[in-house]
């Protein structure tokens, strides 16, 4: 039975927000932001699929990975030639079900902070495009970016994957009402966010520049550390 029966087939794309445990302001003693991750949750007639973008160093998607359970998108080479940071390239992963995947259950049993997920589009319209979607992230995971989560002017993250995917495939540019650095940059164009958005978030410009005035302070070694324990890194 098809569309012309009123029994047309529903495909739904969510976007989540889990809180992040980096928090700069937790060190340099500033103003307290939640920083959150987005990822998206895309369920298809018969799957659902999880697409996210994280650090290369350090993310805890390398175990997925290894078990053949999820994919990841990389590039072979570096932004900075070969310099070594902290965390290396920007990748992505795409993962199909939510059982053992690290974000949804990061945002499933989280207690500490309110946990959101939005769904951004519903309908016949938005299904198969699994295809569409492993493509976007694939094209962002080998731009070979630096992964940077926390640069005001330059900000290449989980957030801004979300957002480049969704700019990409022309779908709603809606996120959970959260502070998600990053969100509002396209990984493809230019690397500053747009004029909108700083003005969407004025109001929180300054604790975080402060935050990150503290941080550029820090001698190499001790930015390296203060990353490590925020993020839980080797």
């Amino acid at each position: 039975m098809g569309c012309e029966t009123g029994n047309c087939p529903s495909c739904r794309i969510d976007v989540g927000a889990m809180p992040t445990p980096y928090n700069v302001g937790k060190f340099a003693g500033s103003d307290y932001i939640q920083t959150y991750h987005l990822f998206i949750v895309y369920h298809d007639l018969n799957k659902t699929i999880l697409y996210r973008g994280g650090p290369a160093r350090g993310g805890m998607y390398a175990d997925l990975v290894l078990r053949g359970l999820a994919q990841q998108y990389e590039s072979p080479t570096k932004e900075y030639g070969d310099i070594d940071w902290p965390f290396d390239n920007l990748v992505t992963n795409r993962m199909e079900g939510v059982t053992e995947n690290y974000d949804y259950e990061e945002w499933k049993t989280n207690g500490s902070q309110p946990r959101h997920m939005v769904t951004i589009a519903q309908g016949p319209d938005y299904c198969g495009l699994d295809e569409e979607f492993t493509s976007q992230a694939r094209r962002i995971g080998l731009l070979g970016r630096t992964y940077n989560a926390i640069d005001i002017d330059r900000t290449d993250n989980s957030n801004a994957t979300v957002y480049t995917i969704l700019q990409e495939m022309g779908l709603p540019l809606t996120k959970p009402d959260v502070h998600a650095p990053g969100w509002g940059t396209n990984l493809h164009l230019e690397t500053t966010l747009p004029e909108e958005v700083l003005n969407g978030i004025n109001d929180r410009i300054e604790p975080v520049r402060r935050e990150i005035d503290w941080f550029n302070g820090l001698s190499p070694l001790d930015q390296v550390r203060v990353l490590q324990r925020a993020f839980g890194g080797p």
